[in-house]
């Protein structure tokens, strides 16, 4: 699974300060999109366990909320990463995979 960039956020998740995943390979193409450079998967580069724990170190404290933005078409490695994420985690912390159906954040979230 291809990310775009990662980036600290304020306004989607409310009330929280998050670590935003920007998700690559987005086969909706919406008309209008804001970012349609996330539509072809070979942009970006591969998030890997390890980066994803060396940001969640590195933002520990800062951050209340790690988000995926996209990823509903990579379902299965999504759901790696969200695991991965609450592993990783030692203190409370709000994870949320923002996607157009949102199946993967709530298979993670009922499992």
């Amino acid at each position: 699974m291809n990310i775009y960039k990662y980036d600290i956020v304020f306004q989607e998740v409310p009330d929280h300060v998050s670590l935003a995943f920007y998700v690559c390979g987005c086969p909706l193409k919406c008309p209008g999109c804001h970012s349609p450079e996330l539509w072809t998967e070979k942009t970006g580069t591969p998030l890997t366990t390890e980066l994803l724990q060396q940001l969640i170190t590195r933002y520990r404290g800062r951050i209340t909320c790690v988000l995926f933005l996209g990823g509903e078409w990579h379902e299965t490695e999504l759901c790696h990463f969200l695991k991965s994420a609450i592993t990783i985690i030692f203190a409370p912390l709000y994870i949320q995979a923002l996607t157009r159906f949102q199946r993967a954040c709530w298979k993670i979230l009922i499992t």
